[in-house]
Formats: C-alpha cells, sequence, structure tokens
C-alpha cells in the first residue's frame, strides 16, 4: 500500500485523471462528475497521439512535473487497451520518485491487476464500481476507513499483492452524468501541452446507450469482463431516455460547434416503451442529426426507417474482413457474407448511409483477404462509405508496427503520406477498397482490378487526391450542419 504523501498545506484536495490515446474519455469524464460531487477538485491530462505511439521525452516529463504541481491526493490512469498499458508504464515510472499514490482502472486493470501492479501502480480498481475511487479518496484524506477494506480495491503492500474480487454494479440509476465543462483539463500532443479540453470544439458527441455488450468482438474488453461478472451483474445496463436527453442537452450547452451525434447501441435497447418515447422526445428536445454505431444484426429496416424520420443519417457497421475465416479466427465476428450485404440493403432501402468500416494491420492477413473484402463491397448497393480502422485488440496483445506499410485513411483524418509504400501489392488492394465507395471512379477500378500491382503507383496517387475531395465534401457537410443549427437557435 502507498505511503501517506506529505502534501503542503493550502492546497485544495486534487485528484489527477490521466487518459491516454482517448480523448472521449466517456468513463474518465464520469469519474470527474463523481469525484466534483464528492467535493474534490479534479484535473484531467488527456495525451493524443493518432499513431498509438508512447509519449516522447518532453511529453513524458512534462506530463509528470505537471501533476506533481498540483499535488494531488492521487494519479488515476485509466487502461483499456494493452497500448495505453505500455504508455502508462512510462508515467509510473516517471511519477516514482515523487512518491504519489496511483491508481488504475479500466478494462484492462481489471483483467490484468497483477501486471499493474507490479507496473508501479499502488491501487488497481476492478469491475465497474467507480464509487470505489470516491471511498479511496476520503481514505487518503482521513475522512474515509482503511483502503484495504474498500470492496474491488486491490492494492500492492511492499512486496505483498493483494487482490480483490471484482465488484460489478448492477445498476446505472446511482452514477451522474458525464462531467461536459471543466476549466482545468489539458491536451498533450506533439511535444505540445495546452490547457484546453480537445473535446470542446468537437463537432460530434457520442453518447454509449447501455453498459456492457452481449457479443464477443477481438477489440472489445466486454467478452472478458462478462466472464468475470457471472452471477454478480447483468448482460446490459440501458440507460433510460431522459438521462440520454438531458446529457445531449448538456452538450449542445458547453459545446458550441456540436453539430451531431453518434449513438453507440451494440443492441438497441428492447425495454418496452423506449423506442417509443425516444422517437417522440429526441427531435423535440435535442433535434440534432445522428449516426447508429450497431451490430448488423439489429440493422432491422422498420428500426432504421422509424429512426430516420427522428433524425437518423447514417449507420455504422463493422466489415472487418471480406474473408470469413478472418473474421472469425480473429476478429471473433461471426456475420456471414449474406448477412454484411443484407445490412447495407436495409440502410440503402431505409434512406440512410451506410459506413462499413474495416481493419487494417490484422495479424496473419494474407492478401487474398483484401481481394475478397473488394468483391464484397462491389455487391453493396446504393452510396455507402469505407473507413479504416487500426486494428488494436483491447487485451492481451498488441498489432506489431508496421512502419512503411501506407493505408488508406478515413475521411475524416489528414491525407495518406507523400511517400510510396512498401508492399505494392496490399497497398494497391487497400487503394481499390477505399476508391471503389466513389461511384464515378468504379470503372477505374474494375478496370485495374484486372492487373492492380501494375497499375499501383497511379492508384495510390487517386486516392490521394480523392481523400482530400473526400475531405472537403465532409468539411463541407460539417458546414451546413452547423448553419443548420445556428438559424434554429435564432
Amino acid at each position: 500500500m502507498a505511503a501517506p504523501f506529505a502534501r503542503p498545506c493550502g492546497f485544495p484536495d486534487t485528484v489527477v485523471l490521466v487518459s491516454f490515446y482517448n480523448t472521449q474519455a466517456p468513463g474518465l469524464r464520469l469519474l470527474q462528475a463523481l469525484l466534483e460531487r464528492a467535493g474534490y477538485q479534479v484535473s484531467l491530462f488527456f495525451y493524443e497521439n493518432k499513431g498509438f505511439h508512447p509519449p516522447s521525452a518532453w511529453e513524458l516529463q512534462t506530463l509528470t512535473d505537471r501533476i506533481q504541481r498540483a499535488y494531488p491526493i492521487m494519479v488515476v490512469v485509466c487502461l483499456e487497451t494493452q497500448v495505453g498499458f505500455s504508455a502508462a508504464q512510462l508515467l509510473f515510472q516517471g511519477l516514482k520518485p515523487y512518491g504519489l499514490p496511483v491508481v488504475c482502472g479500466g478494462a484492462y486493470a481489471t483483467v490484468y491487476p497483477m501486471a499493474c501492479l507490479s507496473a508501479g501502480a499502488h491501487y488497481v480498481l476492478q469491475g465497474n464500481d467507480a464509487r470505489a475511487l470516491v471511498f479511496l479518496a476520503d481514505a487518503l484524506t482521513g475522512r474515509g476507513e482503511d483502503p484495504a477494506r474498500i470492496p474491488g480495491l486491490s492494492y500492492r503492500d511492499g512486496a505483498v499483492f493483494v487482490l480483490k474480487e471484482a465488484v460489478f454494479s448492477r445498476g446505472l440509476e446511482h452514477l451522474p452524468p458525464p462531467c461536459l465543462q471543466s476549466s482545468c483539463v489539458y491536451r498533450i500532443q506533439s511535444d505540445t501541452i495546452k490547457q484546453e479540453d480537445p473535446e470542446r470544439s468537437a463537432r460530434s458527441y457520442t453518447v454509449f446507450l447501455s453498459r456492457d455488450c452481449p457479443y464477443q468482438c477481438a477489440g472489445c474488453a466486454q467478452p472478458m469482463l462478462r466472464q468475470m461478472a457471472q452471477g454478480k451483474s447483468p448482460v446490459l445496463h440501458f440507460r433510460s431516455v431522459q438521462s440520454v436527453l438531458w446529457e445531449l442537452n448538456q452538450a449542445k450547452k458547453f459545446r458550441p460547434y456540436l453539430c451531431q451525434v453518434q449513438f453507440i447501441a451494440p443492441c438497441f435497447p428492447e425495454v418496452t416503451g423506449w423506442l417509443e418515447e425516444f422517437l417522440q422526445e429526441y427531435p423535440q428536445t435535442v433535434g440534432l442529426p445522428f449516426w447508429l454505431h450497431t451490430y448488423p444484426k439489429n440493422c432491422d429496416t422498420d428500426l432504421l426507417r422509424r429512426l430516420r424520420k427522428a433524425g437518423l443519417r447514417g449507420v455504422h457497421f463493422c466489415l472487418g474482413s471480406g474473408s470469413l475465416p478472418i473474421r472469425r479466427q480473429i476478429l471473433y465476428r461471426y456475420e456471414t457474407n449474406r448477412e454484411l450485404l443484407r445490412t447495407a440493403c436495409n440502410a440503402w432501402e431505409s434512406g440512410v448511409d451506410a459506413i462499413a468500416y474495416t481493419f487494417f494491420q490484422i495479424p496473419d492477413q494474407p492478401v487474398s483477404a483484401l481481394k475478397e473484402t473488394f468483391s464484397l463491397l462491389q455487391t453493396f448497393p446504393g452510396r455507402y462509405s469505407v473507413s479504416w480502422k487500426q486494428f488494436v485488440p483491447a487485451l492481451g496483445y498488441s498489432p506489431p508496427p508496421v512502419p512503411d506499410c501506407r493505408v488508406p485513411h478515413p475521411v475524416s483524418s489528414s491525407p495518406p503520406p507523400q511517400d510510396v509504400p512498401s508492399d505494392p501489392v496490399r497497398q494497391a488492394w487497400q487503394d481499390l477498397i477505399a476508391l471503389w465507395q466513389v461511384p464515378l471512379l468504379r470503372p477505374v477500378c474494375h478496370w485495374a482490378a484486372e492487373n492492380p500491382t501494375a497499375h499501383g503507383l497511379f492508384l495510390h496517387r487517386l486516392w490521394r487526391l480523392t481523400s482530400v475531395a473526400l475531405k472537403f465534401r465532409d468539411q463541407w457537410c460539417h458546414i451546413r450542419l452547423l448553419l443548420r443549427r445556428f438559424f434554429s437557435l435564432r
């Protein structure tokens, strides 16, 4: 257990929250709301790097100095992935000379508490009951019981590791909504630090309609957490409509550029009357266009048509890879190609956009899998978009770095680099997959698909130009949504 930290007199009771590679961090903002409700001041630090690179020496030194100057009660690090844990280990070493109590929480910390304690953390919060952090803060300030008696809180006492059983909350009623306004938020990126909330200028806001998920995708920690929580917590906790609407109205209030909403709903709430209440209240109280991120099997035509009347613009679903063995054996996604095609058809018939995202840097993915992805996309009807995401499994291992292999970037990111990729065959097929989403370029794709390697440089340059055009289209859509919101407020 951490030795009491000698804090100078006159400093407020401050808790520092740190997040790596995730600026939205809804769990961290929920912790902020809980701690502030208990009377503590909270400082947030977001480390941002789209390439998932570890912090530089300057960034790490700046982060540790800022934390030490706040003289916090404790430093809480949110760990969801192996990549985040690798960066957190550097922070643990940087904070070690100051003797600050370090706490780990999140999915990775719940599954691997020994790794966190061995790396330098003093406490590990196991489970999803965030109230344990408030109890720990009370204990460290002398207002609460011994930390050893807090349920779900594992700790290190010298060379002895004391592991507790994970505690899972049975409901959402006791949790406050995430805190969307804070005066002490720092953003660390590209060897710079700024006192600003990286999400304040965001044009999109993400809302989770439920806690937990019944599926077992490789990029998510929920399967292991669900296995640990058997008999302790229901599989799904659905939020009430009023809770969702209140949070969105707060987001509209504190984020002036907000013009669209992203709903994360692996399973759309099946609570009696939930959908009817949402369809009636959302257009009147929020009125922003929204996109739905869900599982392909949930994209029913009737549901999408009803949601479209409330403001649904598009549905995001995971295609992953066109190869069925890759999807099942590596991604743990069990949809068939027919089901994925049905999802795209349902979106087209319902009058909403289909956004299929695929993964790059998948371990052991052959070029033939990219060919199958291209063939599957050729069967999709109407207008749709393709988004590339880096495959980062939530737990267990991180993908091997491929610094020289360039892939098409999604529309919302910067254009691809100017250098020529080192794997021309793989790159040519990735360019074809990205270009196929543009109907005007499909004849060119048909021509190039006969021998993509021979036209690899042409395809790569064409995609670079196309991605710039798509970025302008994306920016214009955001401007239109902002103007629509501005004039609706007048």
